[in-house]
């Protein structure tokens, strides 16, 4: 689907969807490694991510107590209260526990900018040997071992006071280090001494604008889970590995 198009799409899920937010916001265009480019919207007590390459719009609303998840690619939808979809999330994010969110940060400096917005920049100590699995891309897996990252740079912003809720889910999201606020840009020098970008924003903007609750179109339906509404490719297999754990009396041997 063109840019232009996906575009209009999510402007006119913003525009028919009721207000859940009226808190000043903050919209993100980034680039992802892990998500490729995402749009991000963040209050207060919302937080709303669209990833236009996976078709995926996931919306986190604590004062309503509710998630909705859209995967427009393949026309299902997930949608579920807090609880469930962090039961749900924290499943499904054990499989990245090795990324960059086990990374130790130190605050540095403040007034520093990144596509406008004030930053604060943080610092990971040098010689951190890393314990876990980490990953340069999305696809090429590569172990820590006896090296150590190097030149690790974080910039997030506190342009707005998130609810502690929403700031652990935007940890979540995000798979990065759990410092204060939202972030901007996180650089770092991996073990063959490439220089890597792993998220930068490319622009931000602020608004006042409401963060609403996407509506599934006519044609959806409800998905069983959360994997199954993220990557259905691999749903097939979990109903096998579920019907063989509840039914057959034993996990599916791999």
């Amino acid at each position: 689907m063109p840019v232009r198009s996906i575009c209009l799409f999510f402007l006119a899920l913003l525009a028919c969807s009721p207000a859940l937010s009226a808190e000043p916001t903050l919209m993100l265009l980034q680039n992802s490694k892990l998500y490729g480019q995402q749009t991000v919207y963040v209050s207060k007590t919302v937080l709303r991510q669209i990833r236009p390459s996976k078709g995926l719009d996931t919306v986190i609303n604590v004062q309503s107590g509710e998630v909705y998840v859209l995967n427009n690619a393949y026309h299902i939808f997930y949608r579920a209260p807090l609880k469930q979809f962090q039961a749900d999330q924290g499943m499904r994010l054990s499989v990245l526990s090795g990324y960059l969110a086990d990374l130790p940060m130190k605050e540095g400096a403040a007034g520093e900018s990144v596509s406008g917005i004030a930053a604060r920049r943080y610092n990971m100590p040098p010689g951190h040997e890393g314990e876990k699995a980490g990953r340069v891309d999305t696809d090429k897996p590569f172990c820590f071992g006896e090296s150590s990252m190097r030149n690790v740079q974080m910039w997030t912003s506190r342009d707005i006071q998130l609810d502690p809720r929403i700031q652990k889910f935007v940890h979540e999201l995000y798979q990065m280090p759990p410092v204060p606020g939202i972030p901007l840009r996180l650089t770092f020098t991996d073990v063959r001494d490439k220089d890597v970008v792993e998220l930068n924003t490319v622009r931000a903007v602020r608004s006042a604008a409401d963060i609403a609750l996407p509506k599934a179109p006519a044609g959806y339906t409800m998905g069983r889970s959360l994997s199954e509404v993220i990557n259905p490719h691999s749903s097939k297999f979990l109903y096998f590995e579920e019907f063989s754990r509840h039914k057959l009396g034993g996990p599916v041997n791999r």
